[in-house]
């Protein structure tokens, strides 16, 4: 089974996270931990958005302006390194970006 590796998440706004960068190691196995209201479900809810969409609540946009979204990026054994770049205003843009 060829499996999708998180590398990295750019969080433009999103929750409770402004412009914040995430890396990952190359181990297959990650643990996100924290204190209480750390952000570890935000940051579930963020890589879940860009992966299949932002959740119909507004819970997770920010209140304060600025673009809505993010980047995630990805290794794949086949396809190589893939950047997924989802914000949303007045309408949601995907855009995937490969080698």
């Amino acid at each position: 089974m060829k499996a999708l590796r998180i590398k990295s998440l750019h969080i433009y706004h999103y929750g409770k996270f402004s412009n914040r960068t995430f890396h990952f190691s190359a181990s297959p196995v990650q643990l996100i931990y924290g204190l209480n209201e750390a952000g570890k479900t935000t940051m579930m809810s963020f890589i879940e958005s860009m992966m299949f969409g932002f959740p119909k609540t507004k819970k997770y946009e920010p209140k304060t302006g600025g673009v809505y979204g993010g980047v995630l990026e990805a290794e794949h054994p086949e396809y190589g390194v893939l950047k997924i770049e989802r914000t949303k205003g007045t309408a949601e843009k995907l855009r995937v970006y490969t080698e």
